[in-house]
């Protein structure tokens, strides 16, 4: 994915701009998808062992690290295709390794191990 984003990109536009967003949007998300796939494994095992609590109280902890980054780019970012790359960067980096964080250090324990706790 992180490799063939300009290829993707050829078969859908002729705009440069265009394929230049989709290359740097892809570059970033094929990169850090390793950690997203980690996260969306770790939900699957919490939220199958009763843990939900614990995971709507990591989503506020998520919010709370991402939510400054995300009005950072908002605020500061290019336009184009620099600015989306950055916009995804913000996501599948800091929002992403956020959850890994927090999920993680649950799977760690034991506590998530006791159906329906927090």
């Amino acid at each position: 994915m992180a490799a063939g984003g300009w290829w993707f990109a050829l078969l859908f536009t002729t705009d440069p701009e265009v394929r230049l967003a989709v290359a740097l949007g892809m570059a970033v998300c094929g990169a850090l998808m390793p950690m997203a796939g980690w996260v969306f494994v770790l939900d699957g095992v919490l939220i199958g062992a009763g843990d939900g609590r614990f995971l709507a109280w990591a989503g506020m902890v998520t919010l709370a690290v991402y939510a400054p980054f995300a009005l950072a780019v908002r605020h500061w970012a290019p336009d184009g295709a620099t600015g989306l790359a950055w916009l995804w960067l913000a996501f599948a980096g800091v929002f992403m390794a956020a959850r890994a964080v927090t999920t993680g250090l649950r799977a760690r324990g034991t506590r998530w191990m006791v159906t329906g706790t927090a």
